[in-house]
């Protein structure tokens, strides 16, 4: 420690001498405070000793600066890439013209990049979902709710719906409209469906809730030991979701789209099977994709509730009713909560649609 000061005060004797002296001073007074030479060591390296905060070399700054500045410019010349493509007619066919060729390598080639990520993790359910990233500062503002104030009770039609366009399409008047020609769903029925179709049902098995927490597969519900009586007495419910196109042919073989529906409409590629015990919990619907929803009772009764959503409450009222066998419930998913509730004594199973 002294050398250092020595090699630093060679040129100023003066100083040297004086700074000696000091040095010499405070070593006679620890030494009368009874300290030995090693404490008082300790205590002068003590007193030099500065916090200091760590310092980013030169270096290193110039590069956190120079990748920020290429970051930066790299991001800004595709944003204008992009906005002059989309904005300007000329360059955009220019862009199209001179990239068709490279368009199928290039897609193949990430393809191709993307085979050990997709062996690795199970990435089928992107291909089914409508929307990978959803937009946070995307907002749908409250809708008119002028078609649901003058709802007081649900009707229901024994005679085919007419007039269903003009009146009911994308509307919030809810209806039940009885379907004598549509077939009974028994659980029997379902668990016979799966079992024969397994391969296909499979990838969808775990997409469900259920009362049950040992519950963890749809297989667990549909085995082929299960009955119904199983279902009872263990008062299960459970919300199955259906999106795979192959899954949803077959369901459809069971329970297909209501016969009001325009030839025109867009079915959603989403359902939902419902299964129901007797004594279950009474549990919400889930918001469907489109807001023009059905609900068909396929076997069993369930009283529905319908309230109006929260933007809606001060000029809607709520309403219900009870769906029974054959029975198909029209609603709007913009207007309209639903919910329901046990009612008799058999399993209830319940199909859940939209469409457009």
């Amino acid at each position: 420690m002294y050398s250092k000061i020595s090699m630093a005060l060679d040129n100023e004797p003066d100083l040297y001498d004086s700074l000696t002296n000091q040095v010499q001073n405070v070593r006679d007074l620890g030494r009368s405070w009874g300290l030995d030479d090693d404490q008082i060591d300790e205590c002068v390296q003590k007193a030099l000793m500065v916090d200091e905060k760590p310092k980013i070399s030169r270096r290193l700054r110039r590069g956190c600066l120079c990748c920020f500045l290429v970051l930066f410019c790299f991001m800004g010349g595709m944003s204008l890439f992009f906005t002059t493509v989309t904005l300007h007619k000329a360059t955009r066919l220019f862009v199209t013209k001179h990239t068709q060729s490279i368009a199928y390598p290039l897609m193949r080639g990430i393809r191709l990049l993307t085979l050990p990520i997709s062996r690795t993790f199970d990435l089928r359910g992107w291909h089914e979902m409508e929307c990978l990233v959803p937009n946070p500062l995307s907002a749908v503002g409250p809708p008119d709710c002028y078609p649901c104030q003058d709802v007081h009770n649900i009707i229901i039609f024994n005679e085919p719906v007419r007039k269903f366009t003009e009146r009911y399409y994308n509307f919030g008047i809810p209806f039940v409209a009885k379907d004598p020609d549509r077939k009974l769903v028994h659980f029997e029925d379902l668990k016979d469906l799966y079992l024969a179709n397994t391969a296909t049902l499979e990838y969808n098995a775990k997409s469900l809730e259920c009362t049950n927490s040992y519950v963890d597969s749809i297989d667990d519900i549909l085995h082929k030991d299960r009955t119904s009586q199983d279902i009872i007495e263990a008062n299960i419910g459970v919300k199955w979701r259906i999106i795979k196109a192959g899954s949803m042919r077959l369901i459809r073989t069971l329970s297909a789209k209501p016969y009001f529906i325009p030839h025109k409409g867009e079915v959603a590629a989403e359902m939902f099977v419902f299964i129901d015990a007797p004594a279950s919990e009474a549990h919400l619907m889930p918001q469907t994709y489109f807001g023009n929803s059905w609900l068909t009772q396929a076997s069993g009764s369930r009283e529905v509730t319908l309230t109006p959503l929260p933007s809606c409450l001060q000029n809607c009222t709520e309403v219900s009713v009870v769906l029974q066998p054959k029975d198909i419930l029209f609603y709007s998913g913009f207007f309209w909560q639903l919910k329901t509730f046990p009612f008799g004594d058999d399993i209830s199973i319940q199909f859940l649609g939209s469409f457009f």
